[in-house]
Protein backbone atom coordinates (compact mmCIF):
# COMPACT_ATOMS: atom_id res chain seq x y z
CA UNK A 1 0.00 0.00 0.00
CA UNK A 2 1.26 3.48 -0.73
CA UNK A 3 1.62 5.69 2.30
CA UNK A 4 -0.95 7.40 3.79
CA UNK A 5 -3.77 5.66 1.30
CA UNK A 6 -5.76 2.92 1.06
CA UNK A 7 -4.14 1.94 -2.73
CA UNK A 8 -1.77 -0.44 -3.59
CA UNK A 9 1.73 1.59 -5.65
CA UNK A 10 0.65 0.86 -8.85
CA UNK A 11 3.29 -1.86 -10.71
CA UNK A 12 3.96 -3.20 -13.60
CA UNK A 13 6.13 -6.42 -14.24
CA UNK A 14 7.56 -7.53 -16.95
CA UNK A 15 8.56 -11.37 -17.85
CA UNK A 16 10.50 -12.62 -20.34
CA UNK A 17 11.34 -16.24 -21.28
CA UNK A 18 9.38 -16.54 -18.16
CA UNK A 19 11.43 -14.63 -16.30
CA UNK A 20 10.64 -11.91 -14.29
CA UNK A 21 13.01 -8.81 -16.70
CA UNK A 22 11.84 -5.83 -14.79
CA UNK A 23 9.28 -4.05 -12.37
CA UNK A 24 7.75 -0.41 -13.19
CA UNK A 25 6.25 1.28 -10.19
CA UNK A 26 4.33 4.46 -10.17
CA UNK A 27 5.25 5.63 -6.98
CA UNK A 28 2.89 9.01 -6.87
CA UNK A 29 -0.13 7.70 -8.66
CA UNK A 30 0.70 10.48 -12.01
CA UNK A 31 0.45 7.81 -14.20
CA UNK A 32 4.06 7.69 -15.13
CA UNK A 33 7.10 5.26 -14.61
CA UNK A 34 9.20 6.43 -11.12
CA UNK A 35 11.38 3.47 -10.46
CA UNK A 36 12.50 0.55 -12.94
CA UNK A 37 14.05 -1.86 -11.32
CA UNK A 38 16.13 -4.48 -13.57
CA UNK A 39 16.30 -7.93 -12.60
CA UNK A 40 18.60 -10.73 -13.53
CA UNK A 41 18.30 -14.53 -14.62
CA UNK A 42 18.74 -15.23 -10.70
CA UNK A 43 16.11 -12.52 -10.14
CA UNK A 44 18.53 -10.63 -8.56
CA UNK A 45 18.28 -6.59 -9.23
CA UNK A 46 20.87 -5.80 -11.65
CA UNK A 47 20.31 -1.49 -12.42
CA UNK A 48 17.47 0.41 -10.92
CA UNK A 49 16.35 3.85 -12.48
CA UNK A 50 14.47 6.60 -10.06
CA UNK A 51 12.57 9.82 -10.79
CA UNK A 52 13.07 11.02 -7.09
CA UNK A 53 11.71 14.54 -8.32
CA UNK A 54 8.73 12.69 -10.02
CA UNK A 55 9.14 15.03 -13.33
CA UNK A 56 9.15 11.84 -16.03
CA UNK A 57 13.18 11.94 -16.39
CA UNK A 58 15.51 9.64 -14.64
CA UNK A 59 17.67 11.38 -11.61
CA UNK A 60 19.51 8.03 -10.23
CA UNK A 61 20.49 5.36 -12.02
CA UNK A 62 22.16 2.34 -10.10
CA UNK A 63 24.19 -0.83 -11.32
CA UNK A 64 24.38 -3.87 -9.11
CA UNK A 65 26.75 -6.95 -9.14
CA UNK A 66 25.00 -10.25 -8.05
CA UNK A 67 22.49 -7.93 -6.24
CA UNK A 68 24.61 -5.68 -4.79
CA UNK A 69 25.05 -2.30 -5.15
CA UNK A 70 28.55 -1.43 -7.35
CA UNK A 71 28.11 1.92 -9.11
CA UNK A 72 25.45 4.71 -9.36
CA UNK A 73 25.34 8.45 -11.46
CA UNK A 74 23.17 11.09 -9.70
CA UNK A 75 21.44 14.37 -11.20
CA UNK A 76 21.51 16.16 -7.86
CA UNK A 77 20.24 19.79 -8.82
CA UNK A 78 17.58 18.00 -11.83
CA UNK A 79 18.77 19.79 -14.23
CA UNK A 80 18.76 16.76 -16.57
CA UNK A 81 22.97 16.40 -16.10
CA UNK A 82 24.87 13.70 -14.46
CA UNK A 83 26.84 15.49 -11.49
CA UNK A 84 27.34 13.29 -9.30
CA UNK A 85 29.26 9.32 -9.76
CA UNK A 86 29.81 6.91 -6.78
CA UNK A 87 31.32 3.42 -6.50
CA UNK A 88 30.90 1.06 -3.99
CA UNK A 89 32.51 -1.58 -2.06
CA UNK A 90 30.52 -4.01 -0.15
CA UNK A 91 27.85 -2.16 -0.25
CA UNK A 92 28.62 0.94 0.48
CA UNK A 93 29.93 3.93 -0.83
CA UNK A 94 33.70 3.71 -1.34
CA UNK A 95 34.47 6.97 -4.08
CA UNK A 96 32.50 9.89 -4.99
CA UNK A 97 33.68 12.36 -8.07
CA UNK A 98 31.13 15.35 -8.30
CA UNK A 99 30.57 18.12 -10.32
CA UNK A 100 29.76 20.40 -8.09
CA UNK A 101 29.28 23.88 -10.14
CA UNK A 102 27.54 22.66 -12.73
CA UNK A 103 30.26 23.32 -15.28
CA UNK A 104 31.01 19.94 -16.99
CA UNK A 105 34.04 19.19 -14.94
CA UNK A 106 34.28 16.99 -11.52
CA UNK A 107 35.72 19.40 -8.63
CA UNK A 108 35.18 16.91 -5.49
CA UNK A 109 36.59 13.90 -4.72
CA UNK A 110 35.71 11.90 -1.71
CA UNK A 111 37.19 8.59 -0.78
CA UNK A 112 35.33 6.69 2.62
CA UNK A 113 36.40 3.60 4.41
CA UNK A 114 34.92 0.01 4.34
CA UNK A 115 32.83 1.29 7.07
CA UNK A 116 31.39 4.15 4.90
CA UNK A 117 32.84 7.03 6.78
CA UNK A 118 34.01 9.38 5.14
CA UNK A 119 37.76 9.75 5.02
CA UNK A 120 39.63 12.14 2.47
CA UNK A 121 38.01 15.06 0.51
CA UNK A 122 40.10 16.65 -2.15
CA UNK A 123 38.69 19.70 -4.54
CA UNK A 124 39.69 21.63 -7.79
CA UNK A 125 39.66 25.18 -7.24
CA UNK A 126 41.85 26.45 -10.15
CA UNK A 127 39.25 24.40 -12.01
CA UNK A 128 41.61 21.87 -14.26
CA UNK A 129 39.47 18.76 -13.68
CA UNK A 130 42.52 17.15 -11.21
CA UNK A 131 42.60 17.41 -7.42
CA UNK A 132 44.24 20.23 -6.25
CA UNK A 133 47.64 19.34 -4.22
CA UNK A 134 47.45 17.71 -1.01
CA UNK A 135 47.94 20.72 1.19
CA UNK A 136 45.79 22.89 -0.74
CA UNK A 137 42.99 20.88 -1.72
CA UNK A 138 43.05 17.88 1.09
CA UNK A 139 40.74 18.37 4.42
CA UNK A 140 40.35 16.49 6.80
CA UNK A 141 36.47 14.68 6.90
CA UNK A 142 35.46 16.69 9.89
CA UNK A 143 36.14 19.69 7.90
CA UNK A 144 33.73 18.09 4.89
CA UNK A 145 30.18 18.62 6.60
CA UNK A 146 28.97 21.58 4.39
CA UNK A 147 30.44 19.88 1.05
CA UNK A 148 27.79 17.48 1.50
CA UNK A 149 25.49 16.91 -1.96
CA UNK A 150 21.94 17.85 -2.23
CA UNK A 151 19.67 14.78 -1.65
CA UNK A 152 20.49 11.79 -4.48
CA UNK A 153 18.61 12.42 -7.70
CA UNK A 154 19.98 10.93 -11.27
CA UNK A 155 20.65 10.62 -14.32
CA UNK A 156 19.12 9.50 -17.34
CA UNK A 157 21.76 6.91 -18.53
CA UNK A 158 25.40 6.01 -16.94
CA UNK A 159 28.38 8.02 -17.77
CA UNK A 160 31.95 8.10 -16.87
CA UNK A 161 32.88 11.53 -14.99
CA UNK A 162 34.25 13.94 -17.66
CA UNK A 163 38.20 14.73 -17.52
CA UNK A 164 37.99 17.93 -18.70
CA UNK A 165 35.25 20.34 -19.54
CA UNK A 166 32.27 18.96 -21.74
CA UNK A 167 34.55 16.04 -22.22
CA UNK A 168 32.00 13.17 -21.69
CA UNK A 169 30.62 11.33 -24.82
CA UNK A 170 27.35 12.71 -24.63
CA UNK A 171 28.26 16.03 -23.31
CA UNK A 172 27.69 15.11 -19.63
CA UNK A 173 24.09 14.14 -20.15
CA UNK A 174 23.88 11.10 -18.02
Amino acid sequence: MAVGTDRPVPVVEVRRAGRLFCRETDANFDGRVDITRFFDEQGRVRRVEDDYDFDGKVDVVALYREGEVTEDVLDTNFDGRTDTWRNYRGGRVATSMRDSNSDGVVDLWEDFDERGTLVRTRSDADGDGQPDAEDGGARPASADASSSATPASAADAMTQPPTTPAASADGGQP
